[in-house]
């Protein structure tokens, strides 16, 4: 099984997580995104892990979240929560190479999240469907093994 650690995937975009429409029995509007509730300006140099850290803390009440939309974000990703792992699998996930060399996650930000919370170490290899403008499957094993040689 070849692992891609969520410490070595980061997010594609600023910033997600906020819809103008019904997302998971949950009204959302733009202002609703993971990064203004957490703080963040921008999430493109935040891991999944450090991000699913902070929500796991969050639901645990070891953080205190003063943002007026956590109970949305809670409550959208509680349904991801609350999936099978065939469920959070099902949807392909498009990881894409930057310049800069990192992998960045640009859709499944919700289920990575989810699995990370869970305490899945990274998304498996093998079991990932990804999207079409992900980098090649051969890349991404590559990069993840590379990941987890030692020096």
């Amino acid at each position: 099984m070849t692992i891609l650690s969520f410490e070595h995937l980061y997010f594609y975009y600023a910033d997600f997580g906020s819809h103008s429409h019904l997302s998971h029995g949950v009204e959302r509007s733009r202002d609703d995104s993971f990064a203004k509730v957490f703080g963040y300006a921008d999430l493109t140099d935040v891991s999944v892990a450090r991000l699913a850290r902070q929500i796991r803390d969050a639901l645990e009440g070891n953080l205190q979240v003063h943002h007026r939309s956590w109970e949305k974000q809670r409550q959208a990703l509680r349904w991801f929560l609350n999936q099978d792992l065939e469920v959070l699998y099902a949807t392909s996930f498009d990881i894409r190479l930057r310049p800069n060399g990192q992998l960045a996650l640009c859709d499944g930000g919700h289920r990575a999240l989810a699995l990370s919370i869970r305490g899945e170490g990274g998304l498996d290899l093998v079991r990932v469907r990804l999207g079409k403008d992900s980098i090649q499957r051969a890349q991404l094993k590559a990069f993840a093994m590379n990941l987890q040689s030692p020096e």
